[in-house]
């Protein structure tokens, strides 16, 4: 299974997650088990595909870094939760990255049983934004500095905030909130805010999802990416629960508005799970 794709900022390559037991849904991408969760690289035609990093454990969700020297990935290397954390390796070794090989970036509160995934590099290299997960509907946006220092929480907890996305001239961050059924605080939703988290405005409308709620009611918004120009943000819109509709890519402006469909995927009921 590959997963986490990521284009070189060059767009010779593309870096990616790859597994033999995955799951879509886990925020580690993994079922579980000792099965590792390697990072791969290709060429952009997808030739030469090599692997990058080695050794037992997770090593997922891989980010170029503007110079395209270096990857930002999440990483445990199989001693879980000591050393699981946002790393940076370097884009290519022909002997495979080894953990002695990496360099840390975030570690673990003592005692958190929860993760840092999804890092993204600032456009000027000097910081990364991530997500740390408390649990699945618990979450926030960090900034850090490229060497460590300068940890930050962008977002509140109860947001359940993911997926994060520099806007190109880095002046924003676009990421989406309670992607894990809409019932936190920021229901299904994508946001953007300063690059310091200041000025968060949301920019779609689902609400919190309750209990009481009928199944039908269900829409979650997710996986914000922004345009090369900045001028559009795009996402996924996808149907919760028993009214089995398209999952949809939409575009939109930095704003919210001209929200327009650019890919209907057609659902078929019988093997949908939503």
């Amino acid at each position: 299974v590959s997963q986490n794709p990521d284009w070189s900022p060059d767009g010779q390559r593309i870096a990616f997650q790859a597994c033999s037991v995955c799951s879509l849904f886990a925020p580690t991408g993994r079922l579980g088990g000792d099965a590792p969760v390697h990072v791969d690289v290709m060429n952009a035609d997808g030739s030469d595909v090599t692997r990058l990093t080695r050794g037992p454990g997770f090593h997922g969700y891989p980010a170029w870094s503007p110079d395209t020297a270096s990857l930002a990935i999440a990483a445990d290397w199989g001693d879980r939760p000591a050393l699981q954390g946002i790393w940076i390796i370097p884009a290519s070794d022909p002997d495979g990255v080894t953990r002695q090989e990496a360099r840390r970036v975030t570690t673990l509160p003592a005692d958190f049983r929860g993760q840092d995934v999804e890092p993204q590099f600032s456009p000027d290299g000097s910081s990364i934004v991530f997500t740390r997960f408390k649990g699945t509907r618990k979450s926030a946006i960090h900034r850090v500095g490229v060497d460590g220092t300068g940890l930050e929480r962008l977002t509140k907890w109860r947001l359940n905030a993911s997926d994060p996305d520099w806007s190109p001239n880095g002046k924003k961050i676009a990421f989406d909130s309670g992607d894990f059924g809409g019932r936190t605080d920021g229901g299904g939703n994508i946001h953007v805010m300063r690059a310091d988290g200041s000025k968060r405005k949301k920019l779609t409308d689902h609400r919190r999802i309750r209990k009481d709620d009928p199944r039908r009611a269900f829409k979650l918004a997710s996986d914000p990416v922004w345009s090369p120009s900045g001028t559009r943000i795009m996402f996924t819109r996808q149907p919760r629960g028993s009214d089995i509709s398209p999952t949809r890519l939409i575009a939109m402006k930095p704003n919210g508005s001209g929200k327009h469909v650019v890919v209907d995927f057609v659902v078929d009921a019988s093997a949908s799970s939503f």
